[in-house]
């Protein structure tokens, strides 16, 4: 049982791992992304290794340090080759899939709600 506990869902992996990568594409240290998205570097740490899910009022704050949608953070990266690609929408289970459909649509109807541009 406790090798369940230290094993993160897929979707949380996926939605870490992305955030990651546009760190490091950016050469930000975890510290730096945390300062800017006003965050401890301990919840950066805790999202890039699938810990936790950023919420929706956390989201917007990183993709706006990496200079993205929100829902940008949600699948893979438009980054150059240069950039290892994550896992592909494929390797999710149904479940993860819908999860990630019901954030995005959120996010969707957050940004189209208040923001302009």
């Amino acid at each position: 049982m406790a090798k369940h506990r230290e094993r993160a869902l897929p979707i949380l992996q996926e939605v870490g791992k992305t955030i990651r990568t546009y760190r490091k594409a950016q050469s930000l240290t975890q510290r730096q992304l945390a300062e800017r998205a006003g965050m401890t570097p301990e919840a950066i740490c805790r999202i890039e290794t699938g810990v936790v899910l950023p919420d929706l009022s956390t989201l917007p704050r990183i993709a706006e340090v990496f200079g993205v949608a929100p829902a940008a953070l949600l699948r893979e990266p438009d980054l150059p080759p240069s950039v290892t690609p994550l896992r592909g929408w494929s390797a999710l289970t149904d479940h993860d899939r819908a999860i990630v459909r019901d954030v995005v649509a959120r996010l969707l109807a957050a940004e189209g709600g208040g923001r302009s541009g």
